[in-house]
C-alpha cells in the first residue's frame, strides 16, 4: 500500500501548477477520510520505530534528523515531536546529528517573513542543545543546496523518515506517532530518563520568581493561524474559578508568548481575578516559559499551542483538554503510552463548540474538584 501511495504522489505532482497545491491536498483529505484511519497510522509508525530500533541495535547507531524548514511547520510543537524521537535515541546510546535546513520566507504556515523565520530557527537550535545533552549529539544549520550532499554521506538506515527526508516531504505528522511507539518499548525506569523533568529547564528558570507553590496555566494567543485555540473571556473566567477550587491557596501563572501575557492579563484585569501572574513577567523565551512549567506543581492547558508537549512528555501532573489532530490515541483513556494516572489528557473534537468548557467542568470531566490539592 505504501509503495502504491508513493506512486500516486509521484504521479500528481507532475501535474503542472495545480498537482503539488491542489490535487495532492484533495487526494491526502480523501485518503485521511477512509475507515481505520488510526490503525494505519499506528501500522506506519510502528514500522518507523522498528526500523530506528534495529539501527540502534546494530552497533553503528548513527541517526540524521532533519528539520526542513521548507516543508515543515515551523511551530514548536512540530519540533518538540521531531525532538521526542532523537531524545529517545539519545537516551538509549544513539549518535544523534540533528540538521536544520534552512528556507525562505514568506512560509506556507502563517505567512512568516524572514526575519520570523530566522528566529524561529535560532530558537530550535537551543531548544536542541538544551533537550538533547550528550556530547554524542551534534545541532547544526545547512542551506537547501547541502541537503543532498549530507545524505548522500549518511547511512540511510539511520536517517529519521528517511524516504520523506530525501525527497523533501514533510513527515511531521507521524513523528509523535513514532515516539509513542518507540516508548511502548522500554520499561518504566527507562521511561523517566526520556521523559522531561525540572532538571532538563532549570537553567533557564527566571532569577526572579517566588520559591512558594504554583500551578501553571497555558493559554494560547494568536491572530495569525488557527484561532479556535484562543481562550475565550467566559472560558477564561472558568479556568481561573475551577483552578482556584482545586488548588487553593497557590499562586496560578499563566504561560503564553508576549502578545498573549499582554491579552489574558487584560482580562484578568477585566474580570477583577486575583492572585493570576503571566509567565512574561519573568520569562523572556521559550524555554524560561518551559522552567517555569517544569517547576510547578501541577499544569492546566485548554486547547493549547505547543508549549504543551513539555509537560506532556514528562512525568509532572497535567490535565490537558485538547483534540486529536495527527496523533492517535494509544489507548481508549491515554494520548501518550507512559501516561500514568495523575496525568490526563482530555480529548475533545476539533471543532469547539459553544460552552464547552462550562459543560466540562459541570460534569466534572475537566478540573473536578473530587481529588482537590489542599494546603
Amino acid at each position: 500500500m505504501k509503495h502504491v501511495r508513493r506512486w500516486v504522489r509521484n504521479v500528481v505532482q507532475r501535474i503542472p501548477v495545480i498537482g503539488e497545491t491542489r490535487v495532492l491536498p484533495s487526494l491526502r483529505a480523501w485518503y485521511e477520510r477512509l475507515p481505520a484511519l488510526d490503525r494505519r497510522r499506528k501500522r506506519y509508525a510502528r514500522g518507523e520505530a522498528r526500523r530506528l530500533l534495529k539501527t540502534l541495535k546494530s552497533g553503528s547507531g548513527r541517526f540524521t534528523v532533519v528539520f526542513d524548514c521548507e516543508v515543515t511547520g515551523l511551530a514548536y510543537g512540530d519540533l518538540l515531536h521531531v525532538l521526542g524521537v532523537a531524545r529517545f535515541l539519545e537516551r538509549r546510546g544513539g549518535v544523534i546529528s540533528v540538521v536544520f535546513v534552512e528556507t525562505e520566507g514568506p512560509h506556507f504556515l502563517g505567512g512568516m517573513n524572514q526575519v520570523e523565520i530566522d528566529q524561529f530557527i535560532d530558537d530550535a537550535m537551543e531548544i536542541a542543545r538544551v533537550v538533547l545533552t550528550s556530547d554524542r549529539t551534534s545541532v547544526e544549520r545547512i542551506s537547501p543546496e547541502e541537503l543532498r550532499p549530507l545524505l548522500d554521506g549518511v547511512d540511510s538506515a539511520g536517517v529519521l523518515f528517511d524516504e520523506f527526508t530525501r525527497n523533501r516531504r514533510p513527515y511531521y505528522r507521524d513523528a509523535f506517532n513514532v515516539f509513542n511507539q518507540l516508548m511502548a518499548t522500554i520499561d518504566a525506569e527507562s521511561r523517566s530518563a526520556v521523559l522531561f523533568g525540572p532538571g532538563d529547564f532549570e537553567a533557564h528558570l527566571p532569577e526572579v520568581f517566588w520559591t512558594g507553590g504554583y500551578i501553571t496555566w497555558h493559554c494560547r494567543y494568536s491572530t495569525r493561524c488557527d484561532q479556535s485555540r484562543l481562550t475565550n473571556a467566559n472560558e477564561f473566567a472558568t479556568a481561573y474559578h475551577a483552578l482556584r477550587k482545586r488548588f487553593p491557596g497557590r499562586e496560578i501563572v499563566v504561560v503564553s508568548d508576549a502578545v498573549g501575557c499582554q491579552h489574558y492579563s487584560a482580562m484578568a484585569v477585566e474580570l477583577d481575578l486575583a492572585g493570576v501572574s503571566f509567565s512574561k513577567d519573568f520569562s523572556s523565551d521559550f524555554l524560561g516559559d518551559c522552567a517555569l512549567i517544569m517547576g510547578s506543581e501541577y499544569f492546566f492547558c485548554y486547547r493549547g499551542g505547543g508549549i504543551l508537549e513539555v509537560p506532556f512528555t514528562s512525568s509532572m501532573p497535567y490535565e490537558i483538554t485538547a483534540p486529536v489532530m495527527n496523533e492517535t490515541m494509544w489507548d481508549v483513556n491515554r494520548l501518550g503510552a507512559w501516561q500514568s494516572t495523575d496525568q490526563v489528557w482530555n480529548a475533545v473534537p476539533r471543532c469547539r463548540p459553544d460552552g464547552e468548557l462550562d459543560c466540562l467542568v459541570a460534569r466534572r470531566v475537566v478540573l473536578s474538584v473530587m481529588d482537590e490539592v489542599r494546603t
